[in-house]
């Protein structure tokens, strides 16, 4: 949410920017108004693309389901049970500081914008109700006030006729053309956005270019002198509320004599608009190259807490997901990574390392609250962990298996026999998951295993199957540092029961996993 915060806030200035620099001179009014009500929502827009220039065809052909990794023992009942995660306690005030100061300065914007409205409505109630062409006035008693809100005109009572017409024509095209909504547009951004001040100055350039436009239109078709004189004669003002049209506004009168004496723009001049096209494909590209550079970030910080800090930091995290209402999926996507085409030896980050172990220990416990009778783990610490180099292993470069599907292609996920009335995508896949973790566990033949005396550790087994067209297990393959491993693992995936098989528009297809074990010795 920071990054995301950030980059809109960045964007949004470099538009104001190039407002500044390279239209604000213009006589194009009409598009200078467009250009600021629509710059601000590409800028709260563009940090949601993330468009990966650099990615392959072949990396998006390997998406396969991968099944979270199944810890399976010699001697499972020696296994030491993982101790549950102690999070830090913190008060309230503290762990969610930023959203309560949030929260307040949107509340203060909020009371601000409500108080500036019932000050309007209060002298808006004193006047008396006058027509002027096809619109409605309303004559304010002993004030000289000038000003338009939504679709109807105040004027003092203290104005002389002849101000009051030419007041009324410049007005009655903020009314025309709406331009108070243009201001609550920008009313209701400073309540969402009160921390940046470049809302703030989109909203002093949009009212003077609503003054422009209505200058412009009153004297289209009059002498300009008359009304240079209201403008400078009149020496008064009008309550200060942001969301109206002010006809005298003393900072304004200047600039805008100066725009009306100012020759109209060039029809090529409109080419200025076009320095947008660059600057929106430079934030693309630098939304797209983000993620790597806050990656670094987090784990420069990470690498500054303890092993024990880190399993509570992500535990708490994945607790928070679940109240939210998070599905398994999503929590797996965020804590399960992996790097699809490194070689073997490839170890994890340190983030992501204590990320899989927050996310099994999570699995684990949520497997025993169920009754499951599954081992639980001691997890290692990171330097341990490069030291065995017992890390998950990313899957295999090999293309899938011909005519298999992806995960994003598939309408109904293969499902264990018993989870297929579920209903969801998500609650289908955490059954058949759960399903195939506890066959695994309860069929390794651990007694082929025993004679080999492998050295204390974890052993990595890396299996990739099909699950065809008929729900059979198909195109089994099994990768371990040792041959009996895999040969283990290879049986023990081809004698799964029938799934129900994964359908895709409604026809049954072949669908890919992976599955990794480790078995750990001790």
């Amino acid at each position: 949410m920071s990054t995301y915060i950030l980059q809109s806030g960045l964007f949004l200035l470099a538009f104001w920017l190039i407002y500044i620099l390279f239209l604000k001179r213009e006589t194009f009014f009409t598009y200078n108004r467009i250009y600021l009500l629509v710059t601000p929502i590409l800028a709260a827009v563009l940090p949601l693309f993330k468009i990966n220039f650099f990615e392959s065809y072949t990396e998006k052909a390997q998406e396969i389901l991968v099944l979270p990794a199944v810890f399976i023992g010699k001697n499972q009942a020696e296994v030491t049970l993982a101790s549950k995660s102690v999070l830090s306690e913190t008060t309230f005030i503290q762990e969610h500081f930023l959203s309560i100061l949030y929260v307040a300065g949107l509340l203060l914007m909020f009371a601000f914008f409500i108080r500036k409205l019932l000050k309007f409505l209060q002298f808006s109630k004193q006047g008396k109700a006058k027509c002027f062409e096809d619109y409605r006035w309303v004559e304010v008693p002993n004030t000289k006030v000038a000003c338009t809100f939504l679709h109807t005109i105040y004027l003092g009572s203290e104005l002389s006729e002849k101000e009051k017409q030419h007041i009324l024509k410049h007005e009655k095209t903020h009314a025309k053309q709406r331009h108070t909504y243009d201001l609550l547009y920008f009313e209701l951004l400073k309540i969402v956005s009160w921390f940046n001040p470049v809302v703030f100055f989109y909203q002093h350039e949009m009212n003077q270019i609503h003054e422009y436009i209505a200058d412009q239109q009153a004297t289209k078709d009059a002498d300009k002198l008359p009304y240079y004189q209201s403008l400078l004669n009149l020496a008064f003002g009008s309550s200060n509320i942001s969301f109206i049209n002010q006809f005298f506004n003393h900072s304004l009168i200047k600039k805008r004599i100066k725009m009306l004496e100012k020759t109209k723009s060039t029809r090529s001049a409109l080419l200025k608009f076009l320095v947008l096209v660059p600057a929106i494909m430079a934030m693309l590209f630098v939304v797209s190259c983000t993620d790597e550079a806050v990656k670094e970030s987090q784990d420069s910080a990470v690498s500054e807490l303890t092993h024990q800090e880190l399993l509570d930091k992500y535990s708490k995290e994945i607790e928070e997901m679940e109240a939210e209402g998070k599905d398994f999926m999503e929590i797996q996507k965020s804590y399960f990574p992996y790097k699809k085409e490194e070689d073997n030896n490839a170890v994890y980050s340190r983030e992501d390392y204590y990320k899989v172990q927050a996310f099994m220990t999570w699995m684990n416990n949520k497997m025993r609250e169920e009754g499951k009778d599954v081992p639980d783990y001691k997890v290692k610490t990171y330097e341990e962990y490069k030291k065995e180099k017992a890390m998950l292993p990313p899957p295999p470069p090999p293309p899938p298996f011909p005519g298999s599907y992806s995960i994003k292609e598939i309408d109904k996920v293969p499902a264990y026999q018993g989870c297929e009335g579920l209903g969801t995508f998500n609650e289908t896949y955490q059954c058949t998951a759960t399903k195939i973790a506890e066959y695994v566990i309860n069929n390794f033949d651990n007694k082929k295993i025993a004679p080999l005396n492998l050295e204390k550790g974890s052993q990595r087994i890396y299996v990739k199957f099909v699950i065809g067209k008929t729900g059979e297990v198909i195109n089994v393959k099994a990768r371990a540092s040792n041959e009996i491993l895999a040969d283990e693992a290879k049986r023990l995936i081809e004698s799964l029961p029938p799934f129900i098989p994964g359908e895709n528009k409604g026809e049954k297809v072949n669908v890919e996993y992976a599955l990794p074990i480790i078995y750990k010795t001790e």
